[in-house]
């Protein structure tokens, strides 16, 4: 017996109350095209039809995106049966999934499109997490490749309901632990950090070691010094900060992607200055 409502169902309850302040998905006002040589301009803020617009979850796409010369095309109508990613094993679980290294991958699908691939070996589409911006290229069998880059599609947010609200998005809870059954002040691994600390770091909640830590601070001819993180996740931002009371904190870096699971911060450093605290502070892209 499932322990939690259909995904659908609680999208079914959301959608709604965001359809007023954008009806077309969370795609870019201006900035919402793709190309393609056999289909023409394709927009992914179209309207007209029920769905109709393209949504950016955390782990997946939906919506419908029109062509003018080849109709309606969809990426995916928001209800994968795990709750997080369509597996694209049948029609009726088919769709576009977004990956945490922002990759796109998965089947969309239009009456005059057939199937269209987003894979990783030839059109390699993605996501930047930082900018919202796509790349890449999507293949149709009918209609050739689709162009996603050229700083023409850009999505301006996540969208990432948490119906609960405790404090972690319904996806990455579905993902993690198969329901929504879960308080978000609960610590499955033991690692000092609650489930909803982790979801807002983006580590492993399940994984004791995968944990948001400073592991190390190197001096090099001061005022220099860099600062090594570790269990730093691809769709997270992540700022050095720092405070003399624990208190008040200041940045210190611009929120930025990392670079691999460890990363390197690089900032002055005032040996005659007053006693100081350092932090590695993430949040989610896109807000």
């Amino acid at each position: 017996m499932k322990t939690s409502l259909k995904l659908s169902t609680l999208l079914a309850a959301f959608l709604p109350l965001i359809s007023n302040a954008r009806a077309q998905g969370t795609v870019n006002a201006t900035t919402h095209h793709t190309w393609a040589a056999n289909a023409g301009w394709i927009n992914w803020q179209a309207s007209g039809a029920t769905g109709a617009g393209a949504w950016t979850l955390d782990s997946f796409l939906s919506g419908k995106i029109w062509s003018a010369n080849c109709g309606w095309l969809t990426l995916g109508d928001g209800t994968p049966a795990n709750g997080w990613h369509y597996a694209n094993t049948t029609g009726e679980d088919s769709g576009v999934n977004l990956n945490a290294n922002g990759t796109l991958t998965g089947l969309a699908w239009g009456a005059n499109f057939g199937w269209l691939n987003f894979e990783q070996t030839t059109g390699k589409p993605k996501l930047n997490y930082a900018t919202g911006e796509f790349s890449g290229f999507a293949w149709s069998a009918n209609c050739g490749w689709i162009n996603l880059g050229g700083s023409r599609l850009i999505t301006d947010k996540l969208f990432c309901p948490d119906t609960d609200l405790d404090g972690m998005s319904d996806t990455w809870e579905m993902q993690h632990f198969g329901n929504l059954s879960r308080r978000g002040q609960l610590d499955a691994d033991g690692d000092g950090q609650s489930d909803a600390a982790e979801f807002a770091a983006g580590t492993d909640p399940l994984n004791a070691a995968s944990i948001l830590a400073i592991t190390g601070m190197n001096l090099e001819s001061p005022p220099e010094a860099y600062y090594t993180a570790t269990g730093l996740s691809p769709n997270r931002l992540y700022t050095l900060e720092t405070s003399t009371d624990l208190l008040t904190w200041s940045a210190l870096t611009a929120p930025a992607l990392p670079i691999g699971p460890a990363a390197v911060f690089d900032t002055t450093f005032d040996p005659a200055g007053p006693r100081r605290f350092w932090r590695i502070r993430a949040q989610k892209p896109l807000p």
